[in-house]
């Protein structure tokens, strides 16, 4: 529950002047709101708990701490930057220890993700709002065929061509996701130099990815678009002996559509 625009707040006029003097322009530097405004550099994404019974954010007229934390100015100064902001509205909790220390261990994990790049926190259940997901309505791409650019590959040991591309829309159990982040392994170079018997072409490299579900096909239960996602390598279907195996689960059902080029759903 913080006190989102300092410069603005009741406190923060208050407390300010006794930290920096007089000068509001300092002030700024302290601000959330005002740093949000000016910033121009990578996105990252904000995780913010609110009470909804937090007597300092009141909307009673005659309370001495009517609006004092602001998540709402927050929320309009991330959504007109083009940042992330988690912003949960936590029902019935008020601005009490109880209410921290409620919420506190996702935060440090958070953080910890953050600080570590390893994802160290998911929600209990999908579809659920977190740090790593957004409530997002279907965009107006969904159930249409989008077009795309990317690096293709048409041939061996020949430098990669940046070209468009068409992308279907996702077909029963398919899940379209837009990539925000694509890395290169030795796996892709195993291919590039000619050397993978499973190798086609023309492909397009970058296995290793992170992104968000754009669109969702028939029978989808476990994502809904906006879920932060990082794909895996190869296909899960589940149900043949080695998805069963503990240990591995190189599909071997879906394999036999990813080795020839295609998607299950095309085959």
């Amino acid at each position: 529950a913080p006190i989102c625009n300092p410069t603005e707040a009741p406190w923060g006029k208050k407390a300010l002047p006794l930290y920096l003097g007089d000068d509001k322009k300092k002030w700024k530097e302290y601000d959330t709101v005002e740093l949000i405004k000016k910033y121009k550099g990578p996105s990252f994404r904000i995780l913010v708990d609110q009470g909804t019974a937090d007597s300092f954010e009141s909307a009673d007229k005659k309370s001495k701490n009517e609006h004092q934390l602001r998540p709402d100015v927050l929320q309009k100064a991330c959504d007109d930057a083009g940042i992330a902001l988690c912003l949960r509205m936590q029902e019935g909790y008020d601005h009490s220890y109880y209410f921290i220390s409620s919420f506190v261990q996702d935060h440090l994990k958070y953080h910890a993700a953050y600080l570590t790049g390893i994802l160290r926190w998911c929600p209990d259940s999908l579809p659920s709002a977190s740090v790593f997901s957004i409530l997002a309505e279907p965009p107006s791409t969904a159930g249409q065929e989008i077009e795309c650019l990317a690096a293709v590959a048409f041939e061996p040991k020949k430098p990669l061509s940046m070209v468009k591309v068409k992308v279907g829309p996702p077909q029963k159990g398919e899940v379209r996701i837009k990539h925000t982040a694509v890395a290169l392994c030795h796996t892709d170079a195993y291919t590039l130099e000619g050397s993978d018997p499973e190798g086609l072409f023309p492909c397009i490299l970058g296995h290793e990815a992170s992104g968000i579900v754009e669109s969702i096909g028939e029978g989808v239960t476990g994502f809904v678009p906006g879920d932060h996602v990082i794909p895996c390598y190869q296909a899960y279907c589940g149900c043949c002996q080695f998805c069963k195996r503990p240990d591995i689960n190189l599909c071997t059902s879906v394999r036999k559509f990813t080795g020839a080029g295609v998607m299950a759903g095309d085959g």
